[in-house]
């Protein structure tokens, strides 16, 4: 009785897999793989082939899809270096929505409410906002914790090496003068 279910085929020893993929790569026909299958001892027939090539086609779909988006990520990151992978995709999937969004009909967004569209964007939104406060948090911990080495260290100069103290104030104090010329803020 032939086998119709494409499990059979996964399941071969993987060298005999490598080679049936292979041979579906290389374009040849369901027939000649079922003869080749039966010549190893493996009785199946070309429905399951054919439903495994299928799988197989889906799996190369979908890793083709991870490499575009993946693509289109570096690209974001290669343009604002500076930028992380999560606000990449997060930017990613922004221009996707605006781009459905801006190519969609007003009378036609009724239907985008009923459609994964409206939740995405709002899944979207909430990744968003919730980056924001996790980087808002990171970076407020981080400043609390440098601002006490800081004053620690500040601390110990005046009491320790008061001359030192002094000069390293009257160069802070320089340099946030030339900072505020330079980005055109007024001194003092």
């Amino acid at each position: 009785m032939a086998n119709r279910n494409p499990q059979p085929i996964a399941a071969l020893k993987p060298e005999l897999l490598e080679t049936v993929k292979q041979m579906l790569l290389s374009g040849d026909s369901y027939e000649e793989i079922a003869a080749y299958l039966a010549g190893q001892g493996i009785q199946t027939d070309t429905a399951a082939i054919s439903q495994f090539a299928a799988s197989l086609n889906a799996d190369a779909a979908a890793l083709h899809t991870a490499q575009i988006a993946l693509r289109r990520m570096m690209n974001e990151i290669e343009f604002e270096p500076d930028l992380d992978g999560t606000e990449a995709m997060l930017r990613m999937a922004s221009k996707q929505i605006l781009s459905v969004l801006a190519d969609t009909a007003e009378a036609d967004w009724a239907e985008l409410d009923k459609s994964k569209l409206l939740s995405s964007t709002i899944g979207l939104v909430r990744a968003a906002a919730y980056k924001k406060r996790t980087d808002y948090a990171i970076r407020s911990a981080t400043e609390v914790g440098i601002n006490a080495v800081k004053s620690m260290l500040f601390r110990a100069l005046a009491k320790e090496r008061p001359e030192l103290y002094r000069e390293l104030g009257m160069f802070l104090d320089q340099k946030n003068i030339c900072m505020q010329m330079k980005n055109g803020q007024p001194s003092g």
